[in-house]
């Protein structure tokens, strides 16, 4: 029996909506998003009529706003634009990005017009619960940061070090070791701790991680995640990476490192011929941005979260698999497929030095906290 106290919260990865027939992009999972009183996900274009690509070294991805209706069609209604990929287009083009998904009734936290409103947490209200959701960057570029008077993204930016195993000088084995700017961190802090004053649950997101990587986890996203959940924040999603990776619990909350991609298509332009395709391809490095760079990148997930106003109540996941990064399917438990994506969340959480443990109900699978 469905409770009238409690929310249901679907929340995925990276999106990127740019086929011409915008009404098959989530045609295998729309009618269970659709379901969520909150559903969420990483807006991982600026959709924009205007602008052109920089000389961004990870290449432009595609922004035609024809698309964005499935976005709306598919029941979404909070987003993160929080991401290295944000100011592709150039500032002008994530204002008027900002401005149509809020048109469209979606709320956006992560990115803006100034600093301010970077920080400013996008807060959802369903049957009395309020969630704050936070967007952060910390793959840069750093010149995407929000400024006073300049708009971009709210950032907790890393240091890397590389320091050899050996003494032997040029040897080339190498300890990385990453940890967050300080000043980020402690504006972090400052936000969650002001989110909570405003909502009943806190949901803070992190574009962070190793894009394309198997398993690893660097550093910071370990110390930002605890970060979060010390200042107050019920739940950490992790996107950026555009590959599953370990699921942590830490003082009986949960932290997904990277929810990965759940819908990256092909330009509605290079379909067309249109002229500005050879703008993004040329400066891209890239052979093929849009498909799969390893094997398990086809693995992805929705997680599902039952909220009520005192806290998260339950955390699961349903599988999902990918078809060369786009056109998402769920993935029913009796499907070998499900069952292959359950033990690979298994293997990789293990692998990263966690101790989560799952379960099946049902179609869906449980993170026992």
């Amino acid at each position: 029996m469905q409770r009238d106290d409690v929310v249901t919260m679907f929340t995925v990865g990276d999106v990127v909506v740019a086929r011409r027939d915008w009404k098959s992009s989530f045609a295998k999972v729309e009618s269970l998003l659709r379901k969520a009183d909150i559903s969420f996900f990483n807006c991982e274009t600026a959709y924009a009529e205007t602008g052109c690509p920089g000389l961004t070294p990870h290449g432009a991805m595609p922004h035609d706003p024809r698309g964005m209706p499935a976005l709306v069609s598919a029941g979404f209604n909070v987003c993160t634009l929080a991401n290295n990929h944000c100011m592709d287009w150039g500032i002008d083009a994530l204002v008027e990005c900002r401005e149509r998904l809020e048109g469209m009734g979606i709320a956006v936290c992560g990115a803006g017009r100034n600093i301010d409103e970077a920080r400013k947490p996008a807060v959802v209200e369903r049957k009395g619960v309020k969630v704050a959701f936070l967007g952060y960057c910390s793959q840069g570029p750093n010149w995407s940061l929000a400024e006073e008077n300049k708009p971009g993204s709210a950032m907790v930016r890393a240091h890397t070090l590389y320091e050899p195993y050996d003494y032997q000088p040029g040897t080339p084995y190498t300890r990385v070791s990453t940890w967050a700017y300080k000043e980020d961190l402690e504006a972090m802090v400052e936000d969650i701790k002001k989110a909570k004053e405003q909502a009943d649950i806190v949901v803070m997101t992190d574009h962070w991680g190793i894009h394309d990587t198997p398993v690893t986890i660097p550093d910071y996203g370990f110390e930002v995640g605890r970060a979060a959940i010390d200042a107050g924040a019920d739940l950490v999603l992790g996107t950026g990476t555009h590959i599953l990776k370990g699921i942590e619990i830490y003082k009986g909350k949960v932290i997904v490192h990277s929810l990965a991609n759940f819908l990256l298509e092909r330009s509605i332009a290079r379909e067309e011929g249109d002229q500005r395709m050879l703008l993004l391809k040329s400066s891209s490095k890239r052979r093929d941005l849009y498909g799969p760079f390893h094997p398990d990148q086809s693995k992805s997930l929705i997680l599902k979260c039952i909220i009520s106003r005192a806290k998260v109540e339950r955390v699961s996941y349903i599988p999902v698999m990918l078809e060369r990064s786009y056109n998402p399917e769920v993935v029913p438990r009796h499907d070998p497929r499900a069952e292959e994506i359950f033990k690979y969340i298994e293997d990789i959480t293990a692998s990263a030095g966690l101790s989560t443990k799952f379960f099946w109900d049902g179609d869906e699978v449980v993170i026992d906290v």
